[in-house]
């Protein structure tokens, strides 16, 4: 079976660990890179022997040329999102850093470009295949009952949050953007929330020139059907950078974090040690979408389908930010086109 020949959008922050990943793997030939920064491009390029690309519409459209067969994508929505159905047209399959999109419709109309005309983009959700999260799958059958959820996140800015304080670009403040994973995990185990209530603030810092305008701190509480819960907290200028669910169930406590899984007993005695993820916290997605993409299947784990309930629940809770009442993602969910019954 042969090799497929894919290329990096966006080569620092995720980007390096893609391109770690990937050069790992003997499923994939690196054959182009892109970035904006043209000293990084010119390193990296050079250093791995890619054709080196500062305009990301060139890459894709130069690639598919070339016969590329996939594409890992490490910017952000706001540099990415108009040139994903330039990607879709010419059956390129995208693996995309989460968040893909600034809002629900932004993101439901990019899911039904790649499904109508079949072909794969798979959003980067380390824990549904890292080895260590899988017993997460089967929870209920050992540890019972799941009745609540609650997750922290937190974040640091230095100074400046560039694009991040920007809402026409970043889309949302530190919910979307920074807590997508702990949300995205929530929203799995739990399903979707009847309801969804969440308040927002924004914090000035002295090194900033301006006040920006989106949140630094998000708190949401989520309703679920049979008296389940969950709560998010998230927030910036923390001094570090972690995420943590934790999950109550009848019969045990677990807690997830981005590289480790520990389990406990309903009493808090230890069930079992903490569980260390690989290093590298996208190797085993990106290992699983390039042998999807050389078998030729149809359905992918971790479509942008699955995702659209996490980023309707997202959109809920800044409606309900706004209006200052609780929202329910059902009512952004029956409008969408692929989930819903907009024609």
């Amino acid at each position: 079976m042969k090799r497929l020949s894919v290329a990096v959008m966006g080569l620092d922050g995720c980007g390096a660990e893609f391109l770690e990943a990937i050069r790992a793997d003997d499923q994939f030939d690196l054959v182009a890179v892109a970035d904006s920064n043209a000293d990084l491009l010119r390193d990296v390029s050079e250093r791995l022997h890619a054709d080196g690309f500062a305009d990301y519409r060139s890459l894709i459209v130069e690639g598919a040329a070339s016969g590329l067969d996939a594409l890992f994508v490490a910017v952000e929505p706001f540099e990415s999102v108009d040139l994903m159905p330039l990607a879709a047209e010419r059956r390129v399959a995208v693996f995309h850093k989460a968040p893909f999109a600034r809002d629900y419709g932004e993101a439901e109309r990019l899911t039904a470009r790649f499904h109508t005309v079949g072909c794969p983009m798979v959003i980067a959700r380390n824990w549904q295949f890292e080895p260590v999260f899988q017993c997460l799958r089967r929870i209920g059958d050992w540890a019972g009952r799941i009745f609540s959820v609650i997750a922290v996140v937190r974040t640091d800015a230095d100074g400046s949050v560039g694009w991040r304080g920007d809402s026409t670009r970043a889309g949302g403040g530190v919910l979307l953007n920074e807590a997508y994973q702990a949300l995205d995990l929530t929203v799995a185990l739990l399903g979707t929330p009847q309801r969804v209530y969440a308040r927002g603030s924004m914090a000035i810092g002295p090194s900033d020139p301006k006040p920006y305008d989106t949140e630094d701190a998000a708190l949401v509480v989520l309703d679920f059907p049979s008296a389940r819960s969950a709560g998010v907290f998230a927030g910036r200028r923390s001094g570090m950078e972690d995420w943590q669910v934790t999950i109550f169930a009848a019969e045990a406590t677990v807690v997830v974090g981005p590289r480790s899984l520990r389990i406990h007993r309903a009493d808090g005695s230890p069930m079992e040690e903490c569980r260390v993820a690989s290093a590298n916290p996208w190797s085993c997605a990106i290992s699983e979408f390039g042998g999807a993409c050389r078998a030729g299947l149809r359905e992918f784990a971790s479509s942008a389908r699955e995702h659209l309930t996490t980023m309707a629940v997202i959109d809920a809770a800044y409606l309900s930010a706004r209006t200052g009442s609780p929202e329910s993602p059902d009512r952004i969910l029956d409008v969408g086109i692929l989930t819903g019954t907009a024609s």
